[in-house]
């Protein structure tokens, strides 16, 4: 029976450590596997964004630069006060130009008075290129060329993305804004390819005001990208990584790189299931593999302890029982352990185990009074003490709140005067009753020395701690002594600013203190419009 209870034991006891290490290991691997995953992912399409980025800038620097050349033209600059020569001069050089540049679409130039200069295009009856969203846009940016836009053609409807610039006469004056034109459908199907190894994966382009302008589903584009996803990036940085779900409720990683020769930021995206489900199929097959590794472990360590710890116990047992010849009758486990702790039992120095207890209490009942106020019974001041100086430190590593109270009796030298000081005592001792009953199980409350004492209120701002002194100070106020005698305190309220010590935390509500008793007493003093740690 005991042999068999041993053995149970042990088997319990590998395999909760097997279970504990096993536990332990996999969360660790687990998180390797998972910051692997994720960090290759982004590495995926960082590399995309990248490559993305450069295809942006070798598609529009040449649109950008047309638009800052053409502005410029000298004819162009005249706006409609030109001839019909010059005129059809300007089409033809908007055709070469459009040759020579595929990206392309139209290059055009429309003017205050509502013409518009344009090959292979008719516009509608009533067109007016003034309220057109690239001529607006123009206007905006004026005199940069602005950033680009995406509009819907006003005839077939297809989305164009445009690049637009004030035209300005010899005397500086706005009298038109030309215009270049992309396809935008061309940059949607650029930014959908997905990574071959990331199916999900896809781009698209904001602008400077958050405003979606580039995307493969139409149903975004002109869009702040603070309406369709949460939560929202700030984009301060030059490029960057960052999580966020959509109005759709998917899940998404992505990476961004400004853009800031086009005024845009670019952003690449992938589905976060797309990563996560190889990432957990990779934790499963681990996880089975080392609990299968633990199990076959366990079997062998513990016949190899039951082999090599359990029958020498054993004989260890009889030989004491033999040698002792007698028990005392205490409640030890039903195995060889508990046989062989009966038997030492017998040779054990009973009083030597009852001093040791003596001195374990006594030391027990020193630590006590090293801490306490021996009048009060509260803490005293090496105790608040060191308190406030592990909440000083958990408020700075925290960045959390903490306060402190210092007040004292209003008159109290007149009371011992008046009453004696065993008067004066019974007062100490009945206020520090009042206050404890007060206050929260988690502040500290002390007798600082004298009729002084201290309150610490961890996770406590100014606020807080202000409302708290003046419910005190009011329960004093009411309170009839046993005495019959009624008494007011003084508070003074400090909250910890990080970087200053426990000094300069505990001065302050002194120099509060001070302040409440020369400007009349029974009042709660702080400095006030100060911002805690």
């Amino acid at each position: 029976m005991g042999v068999n209870s041993l053995r149970n034991t042990i088997f319990r006891s590998i395999f909760l450590i097997s279970g504990t290490l096993l536990v332990v290991f996999s969360i660790f691997v687990s998180v390797l596997i998972y910051k692997s995953g994720i960090d290759s992912a982004f590495a995926i399409i960082r590399q995309r964004n990248f490559a993305m980025r450069n295809y942006m800038l070798w598609y529009f620097m040449p649109l950008k630069n047309t638009v800052e050349v053409l502005s410029e033209h000298s004819d162009i600059k005249k706006g409609t006060k030109i001839t019909t020569s010059e005129k059809q001069g300007i089409l033809e050089f908007y055709r070469i130009v459009k040759k020579i540049i595929p990206n392309i679409n139209y290059v055009y130039s429309g003017y205050e008075d509502k013409s518009l200069f344009i090959n292979d295009y008719t516009p509608p009856a009533g067109f007016n290129p003034t309220e057109r969203p690239w001529y607006i846009k123009a206007l905006e940016s004026h005199p940069y060329v602005s950033d680009g836009i995406p509009y819907q053609e006003i005839k077939d409807k297809s989305w164009l993305v445009s690049l637009g610039k004030t035209i300005t006469d010899n005397n500086g004056k706005i009298i038109g804004v030309l215009a270049v034109d992309a396809s935008l459908q061309h940059l949607a199907e650029q930014i959908r390819v997905s990574d071959s190894s990331l199916k999900t994966s896809y781009s698209y382009v904001i602008n400077r005001n958050n405003i979606v302008i580039l995307h493969h589903e139409n149903r975004f584009l002109n869009h702040n990208l603070s309406e369709v996803i949460f939560p929202m990036p700030d984009f301060k940085e030059k490029e960057g990584s960052f999580h966020y779900s959509t109005i759709d409720g998917v899940s998404k990683i992505a990476y961004y790189h400004r853009i800031d020769e086009l005024g845009w930021i670019l952003i690449t995206v992938v589905n976060k299931n797309e990563i996560l489900l190889p990432i957990i199929f990779k934790i499963i097959l681990m996880l089975s593999v080392v609990l299968s590794a633990a199990v076959i472990l366990g079997i062998i360590t513990s016949n190899t302890l039951i082999k090599n710890v359990v029958a020498p116990l054993v004989e260890l047992e009889s030989y004491l029982i033999d040698s002792t010849k007698k028990e005392k009758e205490i409640q030890y486990p039903d195995n060889e352990i508990g046989r062989l702790a009966r038997a030492i039992q017998s040779i054990t120095d009973a009083e030597l185990y009852k001093k040791n207890q003596q001195l374990m209490d006594m030391n027990a009942q020193l630590e006590v009074l090293s801490i306490t106020d021996p009048l009060t019974g509260l803490y005293n001041r090496r105790k608040i003490l060191q308190e406030i100086e592990d909440e000083k430190l958990r408020a700075e590593r925290y960045v959390c709140n903490v306060s402190i109270l210092i007040f004292d009796i209003d008159h109290f030298k007149n009371i011992n005067d008046m009453y004696g000081h065993g008067e004066g005592d019974l007062i100490l001792k009945e206020l520090g009753e009042l206050i404890r009953s007060s206050i929260r199980a988690t502040d500290v409350f002390a007798r600082w020395g004298g009729e002084e004492f201290m309150l610490l209120l961890p996770e406590t701002d100014l606020t807080s701690a202000v409302a708290i002194a003046e419910k005190l100070r009011v329960a004093v106020e009411r309170h009839i002594f046993s005495n019959g005698k009624n008494i007011t305190i003084s508070i003074g309220v400090s909250t910890f600013i990080k970087g200053c010590s426990v000094d300069d935390f505990i001065r302050e509500a002194d120099d509060m203190l001070y302040r409440a008793k020369e400007t009349g007493r029974n009042k709660v003093q702080y400095i006030k419009k100060r911002e805690s740690s």
